[in-house]
């Protein structure tokens, strides 16, 4: 009977067709973790490719987004490679890697529950290659080599928003990276990423839908 015409601009239709969790405020907060590939092209693709868990919070304005996010990549290297270390080439297949990136992202298209944002953003990228713990009582004699590179990322993030307020998000970026291995094997290259999100976040039309009318009727 609510979805009738009798009950329009009526008191009671107001309040239960008003956003369940009231109307959102232009800035929102969005947090979000991820499972993805990284794969490296070049000479970097000797470290071959990595599986990475990755985790991200940011800010959301009407059409952008401003996000602090951290990948770590693990599985050890396909390949041997060569690093230097105290004056000595040394043959490893450790990795370990870590990306900690500023992003950015603008809102290029919007479809109902869903939204596409082309994306940006830099950061630090770095690699553990070689770590020798020689007394597990003394971290002082421990031997390691890291490599470090500058982060400057371009991609995309499709996101489909949830009834719950949630959302599934589809990444993709390409990383210009440049690992500097001086005196070991030559690693310059690029890479590029692809991963799954799952976040806390909504947007306007989904907030919009999620009434307690629509929630006891089942109609849209």
């Amino acid at each position: 009977m609510l979805h009738g015409k009798s009950f329009n601009n009526t008191t009671l239709k107001n309040i239960l067709t008003e956003p369940k969790y009231g109307e959102l405020a232009k800035t929102q907060a969005h947090y979000a973790i991820g499972i993805g590939m990284w794969m490296p092209n070049q000479h970097l693709d000797t470290l071959g490719m990595h599986p990475y868990l990755g985790g991200q919070l940011g800010l959301r304005h009407d059409h952008l987004l401003a996000d602090l996010a951290l990948d770590l990549r693990v599985g050890a290297s396909p390949n041997k490679y060569q690093v230097m270390i105290d004056g000595n080439l040394t043959d490893t297949k450790e990795f370990f890697g870590v990306s900690l990136r500023l992003d950015f992202g603008y809102e290029v298209m919007h479809l109902w529950g869903s939204d596409l944002f082309f994306t940006g953003g830099i950061g630090y990228d770095g690699i553990t290659a070689y770590y020798e713990a020689n007394n597990p009582d003394d971290d002082t004699d421990d031997v390691s080599k890291h490599l470090n590179s500058f982060n400057l990322n371009l991609g995309g993030s499709y996101r489909i928003y949830l009834k719950n307020d949630h959302y599934l998000a589809l990444t993709g970026r390409y990383h210009r990276l440049n690992f500097r291995n001086k005196g070991g094997t030559d690693l310059k290259g690029n890479a590029v990423s692809f991963g799954l999100e799952y976040g806390l976040g909504t947007n306007h039309w989904v907030n919009s839908r999620n009434t307690i009318l629509r929630e006891r009727t089942g109609r849209n």
